[in-house]
């Protein structure tokens, strides 16, 4: 597994544990929309990282965009309260990664939620940093 897969699954696991966002979404938390996934959901977007190595550890400052959807009519009200407990859920989060990965300085950096071109559907996007690196035994 690569670091910024392990990176993924820590997020989407810490977003599938809150029971809030859990009822509200209906379970439908993934790093990838499915095909029969019904409004609301949260979906993973685009990442990158930027490499922070040293001599002793390889690093990395990574990003990932977490996706709010909703088709509310138009409304933005429930993409926000997506990206609230999405927030709240992220934001500082004590996030545990799969071995030999870690993550530290967890924040979201960004929120934004905003109408599509259709004008009923809702996007509300969360853009998380991490500091990530590999555990040497």
């Amino acid at each position: 597994m690569s670091m910024s897969n392990a990176f993924q699954l820590a997020v989407i696991s810490a977003l599938q544990a809150n029971p809030e966002l859990n009822a509200l979404t209906g379970g439908e938390i993934s790093q990838n929309a499915l095909l029969d996934y019904a409004y609301p959901y949260i979906s993973l977007g685009p990442s990158s990282f930027i490499p922070d190595n040293s001599d002793y550890i390889i690093g990395r400052e990574e990003t990932i965009q977490v996706d709010c959807w909703d088709e509310d009519g138009g409304s933005l009200a429930r993409a926000k309260q997506m990206v609230d407990l999405a927030y709240a859920t992220l934001h500082e989060a004590d996030l545990t990664l799969a071995d030999p990965y870690a993550a530290s300085d967890v924040n979201v950096v960004l929120t934004r939620c905003f109408l599509g071109p259709d004008n009923t559907t809702a996007r509300g996007i969360l853009q998380v940093t991490a500091a990530l690196e590999v555990h040497r035994s």
